[in-house]
């Protein structure tokens, strides 16, 4: 491979798959563990099955099921999206897998001072949950092989990273995603609809397609936001039309509701979004621009620009490996089209 860096992709700066986050909380995963047992109809692997290869490097459903956990933080995932989700995150691991194939060929290691930096720190994290490391390995399902991967991974991907992204890189994404890093705050109104009883599949689904049809009157010219935001809407902003004043970028929303509004131009009108409080219709009535300079966020922009050149630097890599499917799991393009 080149040794020339290349562009950073100016695509989505979501973290909801940020490949770091290899290991969730013992709940979250536990809470996966349960849900890919599987019904009848999506029979799973044994954990140790080997579900896929690259280059050799066998990848076992228990690696499968600790990226997942890591991708869900804690949440429930619907039984008929767990084939996607599965899928999905077999093929985080194979790029995961890549890139590490990449590090180790140009001889990347961690030195001794970031081994035990990252061994204090792990042990800092324990003390604080109060638990022991056999505690954590074992309600985790990890061996000592998994965390020194892990601490391998977030070691050298962190220094690959920082070597990749130039300033011109850096500079690069702010301006294409600059209201999420410059201070800047939208005036934002919403119509929140609240979920009738337990929050699962059914009742999500049918509060997304009333909010859909509420849209689409919106859109269509036939009803006017703040009315509709004063008939349908259960969120105390209701008689004020909806409006929530002036929201920065983050904090003061939960974060489903903040990346919705921000991906808005004024005027614009949302797809339903849904955030733990119900599924919400979101528009933007104002901006008030924000002052900050790149240099001044520089260490948040490294963060979040790794997640667009952890992708690309995949997609380079992979048609010079060999990538092979056992067969264990769905492929992403054989679940696409399922109801």
């Amino acid at each position: 491979m080149s040794h020339r860096r290349p562009s950073v992709i100016a695509g989505s700066a979501s973290v909801a798959l940020l490949l770091g986050a290899v290991f969730a909380a013992a709940s979250g995963h536990a809470q996966v563990l349960q849900s890919a047992q599987g019904g009848s109809d999506h029979p799973l692997p044994p954990d140790e099955a080997i579900v896929a290869r690259v280059d050799g490097t066998p990848i076992s459903f228990r690696e499968v099921k600790q990226q997942l956990a890591g991708a869900l933080q804690g949440r429930d995932v619907p039984d008929a999206a767990l084939p996607m989700a599965l899928a999905q995150s077999l093929e985080q691991v194979i790029a995961r897998q890549l890139i590490t194939a990449e590090m180790v060929r140009r001889e990347m290691r961690p030195t001794p001072e970031e081994t035990k930096a990252a061994e204090e720190n792990f042990q800092k994290n324990l003390t604080r949950r109060g638990i022991t490391r056999d505690e954590y390995l074992r309600q985790n399902m990890l061996n000592e092989a998994d965390l020194e991967k892990v601490r391998y991974w977030e070691i050298c991907w962190n220094r690959f990273a920082r070597e990749l992204l130039t300033d011109d890189h850096l500079k690069q994404f702010f301006e294409a995603h600059h209201r999420d890093y410059d201070g800047t705050q939208l005036r934002v109104s919403h119509i929140l609809l609240r979920i009738e009883g337990t929050q699962d599949q059914g009742t999500v689904q049918a509060a997304m397609k009333k909010a859909a049809e509420i849209r689409e009157a919106l859109v269509g010219g036939r009803a006017i936001f703040a009315d509709e935001a004063l008939r349908h809407s259960a969120g105390p902003s209701r008689e004020q039309g909806g409006d929530l004043g002036f929201i920065p970028r983050r904090e003061r929303m939960v974060e489903e509701f903040s990346a919705a509004a921000f991906r808005l131009k004024k005027g614009e009108i949302s797809p339903p979004v849904l955030t733990p409080f119900g599924v919400h219709l979101i528009t933007v009535t104002d901006e008030q621009p924000g002052t900050v300079k790149w240099q001044d966020v520089r260490e948040q922009l490294i963060t979040a620009a790794q997640l667009p050149l952890f992708r690309q630097l995949a997609a380079q890599l992979r048609p010079r490996a060999k990538v092979e499917y056992t067969g264990l799991l769905p492929l992403p393009q054989a679940v696409q089209g399922r109801p």
